[in-house]
This record gives C-alpha cells, sequence and structure tokens, in this order.
C-alpha cells in the first residue's frame, strides 16, 4: 500500500476469514511488497499489546491511516467505529459491504478530518499530503465534500477548515 511507513497507526479492513476481527488496528513496524507487520493495539491501554499481525496485501480491502502528524485520539475513535462496523456486519456480508466496511471514500474522509480537526490548512498542503496517503484527488475531493469541509483564503491561498456548529 502506497504510503505506508514504521511507525503510522493503521486500521486495515479484512477478508472475511483472514483474521478473527475484519479490522487488525495498530502500529506498522514493517511494509514489504508482500504485505504490513503491524503491532495491535491494546484496546484497554491504548498502545501497542506487543503482538504482531502479519497482513498480506491480499487480505487488505481498505485502510485507515494515521501519520505521527494526526490526532491519535481521532484515529482511535475512527478505527473503533470501523471495528464495531465488521463486527456487527452480517455473517455473510460480501467483502466490502457498504453499510458496514468503509469505503475508499469514507476512509479518505476520515484521513480529512483528522487532518484539519484543528484548524485551516492550506489546500495545496492537503492535496500533497493526500497523494502520499494514496488517495486521488477525485476520492479526496468526494471526501471533502461529504464532510462539509468550509474552504476559505489566506493570503490568496484556499485553506479547508470543518464546519463549526453554531
Amino acid at each position: 500500500m502506497v504510503g505506508l511507513e514504521p511507525g503510522y497507526w493503521v486500521a486495515l479492513c479484512l477478508r472475511k476469514g483472514a483474521a478473527p476481527l475484519r479490522v487488525a488496528v495498530g502500529r506498522v513496524q514493517a511494509v514489504d511488497d508482500r504485505g504490513v507487520r503491524v503491532t495491535l493495539l491494546d484496546w484497554l491501554v491504548m498502545s501497542d499489546c506487543g503482538f504482531d499481525m502479519f497482513v498480506p496485501w491480499a487480505a487488505v480491502t481498505s485502510a485507515l491511516v494515521a501519520t505521527p502528524g494526526h490526532d491519535t485520539g481521532a484515529f482511535f475513535t475512527k478505527a473503533a467505529r470501523w471495528q464495531k462496523a465488521m463486527a456487527d456486519a452480517p455473517a455473510d456480508a460480501d467483502e466490502s459491504p457498504l453499510s458496514a466496511a468503509p469505503t475508499l471514500t469514507s476512509a479518505c474522509q476520515g484521513w480529512l478530518e483528522g487532518r484539519i480537526a484543528a484548524g485551516p490548512v492550506p489546500v495545496a498542503t492537503i492535496r500533497d499530503e493526500a497523494v502520499q496517503q494514496g488517495w486521488s484527488s477525485v476520492t479526496l475531493y468526494r471526501a471533502k465534500k461529504s464532510l462539509d469541509v468550509v474552504e476559505s483564503s489566506k493570503d490568496g491561498r484556499k485553506q479547508w477548515s470543518l464546519r463549526r456548529p453554531l
């Protein structure tokens, strides 16, 4: 997967039967052309649990990624929702049921929401980082639309932020 590096947190949606849980959440330890090794998250202490899991790329249907610059609290909240949605999915659900598994757009939406949660970010910066994460501009703009992102200008440069409730 383009853009994964050791130290990043990931929530990997897995194909049915690949592992006991359909979402593996952990910190990336190694990435190669065969797959990714993650140290799994201990949900009680919100830290690495000490057990690693190797996930071949063929088993991954989508991923939520948090780089060191992202808010890990927001990432853990989204990852928990993914894990619950997959656990609650019907046993005969296909590989990525739209009602349960995150779509590419919803995965990008989670990334974008975490990225602009603290305040306005220049659009050029977001686009560059999105490419590094492996998101296409089409996926990025769909995510922007679904989040109802506010676009403003500062010093002649466009920036995005989340709409704040009144």
